[in-house]
């Protein structure tokens, strides 16, 4: 069987994308290193590697993907170049961080309406390595 270099392109390009944002959601990365992955995630229109940047426990079943991909990626892909300068998935504001143990809620600023309350995303650390546990974003 032939596969069209097209078909064969996409699909490593997309294979790629999510083993880049895997890496950045690997043991050491900060909370901070994830939620640039989530927004770069975003900003590619890639669904799946935005699971990788989640917590395990948030993504175990196909319950919990679906329910992922219907509410709140749908909400981040609408408004995440509020937060961002330029479209660069780097550039968000934490406008305050709070640290409980394995738990770290940072506060992203909306870069549109900068009055508007700054919004939680909140991550949980499991042995080294961050995940979001819940994206209001």
């Amino acid at each position: 069987m032939v596969v069209p270099l097209r078909i064969t392109v996409v699909v490593c390009l997309a294979l790629f994308s999510a083993y880049a944002v895997a890496a950045v959601a690997a043991e050491g990365a900060t909370p901070e290193d994830v939620v640039a992955a989530a927004f770069k995630a975003v900003l590619a229109d890639d669904f799946e590697a935005y699971l990788v940047t989640l917590h395990p426990e948030e993504r175990e079943t196909k319950t919990q993907k679906d329910h992922v991909k219907r509410y709140q990626w749908k909400r981040f892909r609408k408004s995440a170049t509020r937060y961002l300068q330029e479209k660069r998935p780097d550039s968000f504001a934490v406008a305050r961080k709070e640290v409980d143990g394995d738990r770290v809620v940072l506060y992203v600023q909306d870069r549109t309406q900068p009055e508007r309350m700054p919004v939680p995303v909140r991550l949980r650390r499991t042995g080294k390595s961050w995940g979001i546990e819940m994206n209001s974003l």
